[in-house]
């Protein structure tokens, strides 16, 4: 359901040196979103980092079928006892 490629495609995969200050990862959550931005304009999605650097609204474009998987992750864990860094901030 939150897959990234629904066809047949090819991905880009960068690879970024930064620095691990507060500025560093400001500088890089920018770069990150405007990237996503352009794989979107582009009828592209993107990979579900680990660095949660992208828009609540970026992702359900990109995950079109997330209410789907969020209804059926309440009706079978309604405790929330799988849970994660991703569902933390922007579901939880």
């Amino acid at each position: 359901m939150l897959s990234y490629a629904n066809d047949d495609v090819f991905a880009v995969v960068l690879y970024f040196s930064q620095s691990a200050n507060s500025e560093g990862n400001a500088d890089m959550g920018r770069l990150t979103r405007q990237l996503i931005d352009v794989a979107e304009s582009l009828d592209g999605s993107f990979y579900l980092p680990y660095q949660l650097r992208y828009t609540k609204q970026q992702l359900r474009a990109a995950y079109p079928e997330l209410d789907v998987f969020l209804d059926l992750k309440t009706r079978y864990d309604p405790s929330g006892v799988f849970s994660n860094r991703l569902y933390e901030k922007y579901f939880g």
